[in-house]
Parts: structure tokens; C-alpha cells; sequence
């Protein structure tokens, strides 16, 4: 298992904080420029749709691994 499914499962099983952040840290940069590329360049709505990338995350962490 490679280390970004470790932080994901760690985050999702014991809500860790401290790997969500790692997570976030490791992926912010490529959500951001993955959204910045697919509405064109409006770095608004860019960080609008990264922040919304991590909450979802944040929310759906437990259903990730269910059925490992």
C-alpha cells in the first residue's frame, strides 16, 4: 500500500486530523491547478472548487475504505 492510501485510511479510521492535513498538503496544489484548468483560468472559482474537493473528503473519508 503506498503512502497516500495509508493517510487516507488512517484519516478515515480514526478521523486524524493530523493525516488529513498531510493529505491536503500532499494534494492541494494538483486540485487547485486540475480545477484552474478545467473552468479556464478563473482563480476564484479555482479555490471555490478545491475547497469543496476537501470538504467532501473530510465528509466522505469513512465510505473510502468500507469495504476493505
Amino acid at each position: 500500500m503506498n503512502d497516500s492510501n495509508q493517510l487516507l485510511q488512517t484519516n478515515a479510521s480514526g478521523r486524524s486530523e493530523a493525516a488529513f492535513t498531510e493529505i491536503v498538503n500532499w494534494c492541494l496544489k494538483l486540485v487547485h491547478s486540475v480545477a484552474l484548468r478545467q473552468i479556464n483560468g478563473n482563480c476564484h472559482l479555482a479555490q471555490d472548487i478545491t475547497q469543496t474537493v476537501f470538504a467532501d473528503l473530510a465528509r466522505k473519508a469513512t465510505t473510502l475504505f468500507a469495504d476493505t
